[in-house]
């Protein structure tokens, strides 16, 4: 089914093609069309064989990694280079994961209506989930905020989201382990170690903050240390929605799961509205661990 909406997003890309869209459009659609299938192959793959999962997903960074310094080398600056790599990061892995699984392309099956009406809460799930992440950003900008404040604010979130790849080390593992059987001590191992890296990287930052603002955006940007900050407090809440989190979609609590990820997005809204036009940037990132908590 994942190959099938695959074809249909490749048949949108052809299309752009054929009318002659600017070539940004069709990179992007490109992308659109293998991200997509990237995580879903991905997720297959997590709980199917996740040694072989963690290979591909090597082999496929360092190859985009290669094509990103040989376009660093010997070109110029250009946004299309970094999409092609990313292109060819996602292919090389769909690629290596379709012959891991030993692909077979499977005849249309009603029964598919059945995952698709059982796939639609998850859906929205996941774009509730995405839109709880940004709707700091997107109220600042409907309330008007000044671009520069929100570039500082997007600076700070931005180094703090950084952090959430420590909780996604384990968030593999467990979702894949969790399929088998309840690791209650693997998460709970998980839990104590992304926590305590945490704490470590917020206090380095409290030290450090501005410096490293400095050195990476510019002395403009050092206005950002306090957003960053703020958004550390909220990384702990983060780590354990993502590792307990296993735990609702292996066994598809995706209902409770949905109420609670509402919820946290209607008090992200409530709280935005009433803080932003109070205290600014600062307002957004306090809505933003509010509803994370």
């Amino acid at each position: 089914l994942s190959f099938y909406q695959f074809l249909f997003n490749l048949l949108l890309v052809i299309l752009a093609i054929v009318l002659q869209l600017p070539i940004n459009y069709i990179l992007i659609s490109i992308l659109s069309c293998t991200g997509i299938y990237f995580m879903q192959i991905n997720n297959i793959s997590l709980i199917i064989n996740f040694n072989k999962n963690c290979i591909s997903y090597s082999i496929s960074y360092i190859i985009s990694a290669f094509i990103l310094v040989l376009f660093y080398l010997f070109s110029e600056s250009n946004l299309i280079y970094v999409c092609i790599a990313l292109i060819s990061k996602e292919i090389i892995f769909i690629i290596y994961n379709l012959m891991i699984l030993k692909f077979k392309l499977l005849k249309f099956n009603v029964k598919w209506f059945d995952i698709i009406r059982a796939g639609f809460i998850p859906m929205i799930t996941t774009a509730i989930i995405a839109l709880n992440y940004r709707m700091d950003v997107l109220m600042l900008d409907y309330l008007n905020i000044d671009f520069f404040l929100i570039g500082i604010f997007a600076t700070g979130l931005a180094l703090a989201e950084y952090t959430w790849v420590i909780p996604d080390i384990f968030k593999d593992l467990l979702l894949s382990k969790n399929t088998h059987n309840d690791e209650i001590d693997l998460i709970n191992v998980s839990l104590r170690i992304s926590f305590s890296l945490i704490v470590l990287i917020s206090i380095f930052f409290l030290f450090f903050g501005k410096l490293i603002l400095k050195i990476l955006f510019g002395e403009e940007y050092i206005d950002a240390y306090t957003v960053t900050m703020l958004m550390f407090l909220g990384v702990p809440f983060i780590i354990y929605v993502k590792l307990i989190g296993t735990l609702f979609i292996v066994h598809g609590k995706w209902n409770l799961y949905f109420k609670i990820l509402t919820i946290a997005v209607i008090i992200n809204l409530v709280f935005c509205l009433l803080l932003i036009n109070k205290i600014g940037i600062n307002g957004a990132a306090i809505a933003s661990i509010i509803s994370y908590a």
